[in-house]
């Protein structure tokens, strides 16, 4: 399965990036979706250091499901200081 990435349009080196990225992006997308499946909902934060992942990776991916309608918000969890974090898991 892939998943077409974002590259800016009329820029070579932008088009190479997101067709190099494409690999890793599917099998980021199969790794964060098992996390969901096999532990439950977690934080963009939390499945980022679960995985190993940047945070920007793990956002982008979760974006991917989300608009995929495999995932969705599943509550909060407390953050820094008064900040919460937005829980996410299979629908």
């Amino acid at each position: 399965m892939t998943f077409p990435l974002p590259f800016q349009a009329g820029s070579h080196s932008s088009w190479t990036g997101a067709r190099e990225a494409q690999p890793r992006a599917g099998s980021q997308i199969a790794r964060l979706l098992a996390l969901y499946r096999e532990q439950g909902p977690h934080s963009d934060q939390q499945a980022a250091q679960v995985l190993g992942l940047p945070l920007a990776s793990v956002c982008a991916r979760r974006s991917v499901l989300l608009a995929r309608r495999q995932v969705e918000h599943k509550g909060y969890i407390p953050g820094v200081g008064t900040a919460k974090q937005s829980t996410w898991g299979i629908r």
